[in-house]
């Protein structure tokens, strides 16, 4: 299995209820799968049964312990992924900022 870190740009479905107060959210994802299309596929069902449309994968790559070195922060969500699968932190922004 590899760890693959993915950065998406996504909107909320309309009709949701992120949809009435949110424009959209940058997406961090750690998800430990065999291959980049698996963990692209395992976020995109993630993410559209949580109400959200991706907009774009803005950045998708392989990492390992020793690239959060000097981030705790990511190393923290990086383990968390290493004992759950995943991990996707939803960064959101309000409808004003559009």
């Amino acid at each position: 299995m590899n760890m693959f870190y993915i950065l998406i740009n996504a909107r909320p479905k309309p009709g949701t209820s992120e949809a009435s107060k949110t424009a959209g959210a940058f997406v961090n994802c750690w998800v430990l799968k065999a291959t980049e299309n698996e963990a692209k596929d395992r976020v995109s069902f993630m993410l559209e049964n949580d109400g959200w449309i991706i907009n774009e994968i803005q950045e998708i790559k392989k990492v390992d312990k020793e690239y959060y070195s000097s981030d705790s922060e990511g190393l923290a969500y990086f383990e968390q992924a290493l004992t759950d699968g995943e991990v996707l932190i939803i960064n959101t922004w309000p409808l004003e900022i559009q």
